[in-house]
């Protein structure tokens, strides 16, 4: 039987790793989240903001919030900083 009485659906079994991060993005929900498509349309201003050292806009500080709750974006995005760190280094070295 299931979680709760009368559920007819078997219970979720969850290793612990799973349950921690299943409770961890329980933690970070916020009333107002991107979904992936949103999220890396901004993704780049972002990514541009955090190289300069900028502050992130509010706009911005969904696509954190997004980040750190979607692996796959957030694979997406650490991907990015790199090229653009390597194109920033390159034309340094241009001169």
């Amino acid at each position: 039987m299931g979680l709760f009485r009368g559920c007819k659906r078997p219970a979720m079994k969850l290793n612990a790793n799973e349950l921690a991060a299943l409770l961890e993005a329980i933690a970070v929900t916020q009333e107002e989240e991107l979904d992936c498509d949103g999220c890396l349309a901004l993704v780049g201003r972002f990514a541009e903001a955090e190289l300069s050292g900028k502050t992130p806009t509010e706009a911005v500080q969904v696509v954190r919030q997004h980040l750190a709750i979607c692996g796959d974006c957030r694979e997406e995005y650490e991907t990015l900083l790199v090229a653009l760190r390597d194109g920033a280094a390159g034309s340094d070295t241009e001169l």
